[in-house]
């Protein structure tokens, strides 16, 4: 028993938590976050949202595939830009280490008296962690959402001259931009 204690502090005193990846802090590290081909949702200065293919980047547009066209956002327009989904390869990871844990406890005080043969406690952890590993997967790939991949931190006041017959004014909005 003292030995599947010890096992577990192991495993999962050895496990790295889970975070979320950290969002680009310039445009130009766009690319370390979404590639060529992956569905984004980029959010103008005037709150409006395109969906696209992101099809590039540059140091002045981003290029968007937009129903068949190809639209060139200004980057200076650019507030916002998130994917589609969660990589699955991180539910794969964080099952995977999971299911070894508990592979390997469940394998490393294996009482012959109650199982005919015992596999070794690597063996568990190996078979038990693929197990976990897909199933975390699959639950990963079903997740729908979006991952907020660049967000501009910022301030802007703007101002709109407001005209029409008998009357006249400004109107005004500021909007405040923060991660």
């Amino acid at each position: 028993m003292k030995a599947t204690v010890w096992t577990l502090v192991l495993v999962l005193g050895s496990c790295a938590a889970a975070a979320a990846q950290p969002q680009a802090s310039a445009f130009g590290d766009l690319w370390q976050h979404v590639k060529s081909g992956d569905t984004v949702f980029v959010m103008d200065g005037s709150g409006r949202e395109t969906a696209g293919v992101f099809a590039k980047v540059s140091d002045s547009n981003l290029s968007l595939l937009v129903d068949g066209q190809l639209q060139d956002l200004p980057v200076t327009d650019v507030r916002q830009i998130a994917r589609r989904g969660d990589p699955v390869w991180n539910g794969f990871l964080i099952g995977a280490g999971i299911g070894a844990a508990l592979g390997v406890a469940t394998f490393v005080d294996c009482d012959e008296l109650i199982y005919e043969e015992c596999p070794h406690p690597a063996t568990g952890g190996v078979v038990f962690g693929l197990m976990f590993g897909g199933a975390g997967a699959l639950i990963d790939h079903f997740i729908r959402g979006r991952t907020v991949v660049f967000r501009v931190k910022g301030t802007a006041l703007r101002l709109r001259p407001d005209a029409a017959v008998g009357r006249h004014g400004v109107s005004a909005s500021l909007v405040v931009w923060a991660n």
